[in-house]
């Protein structure tokens, strides 16, 4: 769970950049409806626990996930495709989150959907 994944000191946390990367990976794996929202120069990790706030381009972001697990869905967005909970025509649910799929970003989601 998310509370195993970041039960370490503050110290370690503040002090390790590193591990702190990793912790934030890890939420993303471990924790439930997980999907990852641009903000300009910051993106914002979302789970069902907790909000991180990272100073990372989506793009970056995108690389350094996993392909088998993360997609990414629309020039704000990047899921867990694990987490989905349904699809309405262009709209993936996650939780009570509702994230567009872009135009661009469609058919190789579509494609890869039909795969799992």
């Amino acid at each position: 769970t998310l509370f195993l994944c970041l039960k370490m000191s503050l110290e370690a946390w503040k002090s390790n950049i590193s591990q702190k990367k990793s912790v934030i990976f890890s939420a993303l794996y471990f924790c439930p409806r997980t999907y990852v929202e641009s903000m300009r120069e910051y993106i914002s990790i979302h789970t069902s626990e907790r909000r991180f706030v990272v100073q990372q381009t989506m793009n970056k972001m995108a690389r350094e996930l996993s392909t088998e697990k993360f997609i990414r869905v629309h020039r704000s967005f990047l899921i867990n495709l694990l987490k989905i909970e349904s699809i309405n025509g262009n709209v993936i649910n996650i939780g009570d989150k509702k994230i567009p799929v872009g135009a661009s970003y469609r058919k190789q989601f579509f494609e890869r959907v039909r795969l799992l």
